[in-house]
């Protein structure tokens, strides 16, 4: 018993590791860079431009939410870099939708590629519905960020939505493997960005 209790405690080990593994490769901070990138080339034509775009929205977006929570944990004002507090999410979801939505202007002003404005209504749209969820249940921001992601790449292409609804997937396990999130969580975090995606998509009148 006590051979296989140790099997057993080096498998969940093992699951473990793959779980945070998948969680940090798909963190939101981090697929949504070459989510842009993708689809403003794409769209555009022009890979410099969509790059230099990306980078204008790390350091609006990415780069202070990152400080922000930095800031929170050295504090000791969140319990972890995940912000599993459910009520500890509410400042990060203000300070994040203040920046995106400078961001937002910012592209408007100097004529961002129309897709990444798209997608930043669209990413607005989805906190704020995210937010007024945060009063009842932890929705999952992992699967907000791979939702959204996959909604705007199936646009560009077919086969690679296909492959961010199997990476989806992987995420939702993961999340609930660590016990981050419940199945309801995930499931509603993903289809709410989905939905805000095609719903913006349907609407604002992008191309080229």
């Amino acid at each position: 018993m006590d051979k296989i209790d140790s099997v057993n405690a080096s498998t969940e080990q093992n699951y473990g590791k793959i779980a945070k593994a998948i969680s940090w490769i798909f963190h939101p901070f981090v697929i949504v860079i070459p989510t842009m990138i993708i689809s403003m080339n794409a769209t555009t034509g022009d890979l410099v431009g969509a790059i230099g775009w990306s980078a204008l929205c790390v350091a609006f977006v990415i780069a202070p939410a990152i400080l922000y929570i930095r800031r929170k944990l050295k504090r000791k004002e969140y319990t972890d870099a995940d912000i599993s507090v459910r009520e500890h999410r509410f400042g990060i979801y203000v300070f994040a939708g203040a920046c995106e939505l400078l961001c937002l202007a910012t592209l408007i002003i100097f004529g961002a590629p129309k897709i990444l404005i798209a997608c930043f209504f669209a990413a607005i749209l989805t906190l704020v519905i995210g937010t007024i969820l945060n009063t009842q249940t932890k929705v999952s921001a992992h699967m907000a960020a791979m939702g959204g992601c996959t909604a705007v790449l199936f646009y560009i292409s077919p086969v690679l939505g296909t492959v961010m609804v199997v990476a989806s997937i992987a995420v939702g396990w993961a999340r609930i493997y660590l016990k981050q999130h419940t199945l309801g969580q995930v499931v509603i975090g993903w289809g709410v960005a989905v939905a805000s995606v095609f719903l913006v998509f349907g609407l604002y009148p992008f191309g080229q």
